[in-house]
């Protein structure tokens, strides 16, 4: 008996510890070139199963590393509205100045916590992760790429 009153308890008290979540995607948009997806953009919330409350509000950015062309190498860029608002901010900043300056000559760079946004000289936008993993873009799919970015707020 007392061993299933500790038991309960237990249950009990791991149930208010542990509250579950569900990821909910509330937008997403695949850019593309040739077929391939070179950048997926979501908005995504995390939702409490019990309450049904929002807990968190984040953007991803998720691209294959074009660092290699024989293995998948995922990566992504993360916007947390809790921590990253400010970075997200600026990361719209520095997009919309590296496709005004996309016809540039000089190569130009912006950074943030998680990001780096190269602009090359050849009409070209690379996107870098923390770690230097990286994808580009022409001209035709950064304006698809700013176009979802601008529309979305965190």
């Amino acid at each position: 008996m007392k061993k299933q009153i500790i038991l309960i308890i237990l249950i009990i008290i791991s149930k208010s510890f542990f509250s579950q979540t569900k990821t909910v995607t509330i937008d997403e948009k695949g850019i593309k070139w040739l077929g391939t997806t070179l950048v997926t953009c979501s908005k995504n919330a995390s939702i409490d199963i019990e309450t049904t409350d929002t807990i968190g509000l984040y953007i991803s950015f998720r691209f294959r590393n074009a660092n290699y062309t024989h293995i998948i190498d995922p990566r992504s860029i993360i916007f947390s509205k809790n921590t990253d608002l400010e970075d997200f901010k600026k990361f719209k900043k520095d997009l919309n100045s590296a496709i005004e300056n996309i016809d540039s000559n000089d190569p130009i760079n912006f950074r943030g916590i998680n990001y780096v946004i190269n602009v090359t000289g050849n009409k070209t936008i690379w996107l870098y992760d923390s770690k230097n993993g990286y994808t580009g873009f022409y001209l035709k799919q950064a304006l698809k790429f700013q176009e979802w970015v601008n529309s979305t707020e965190l």
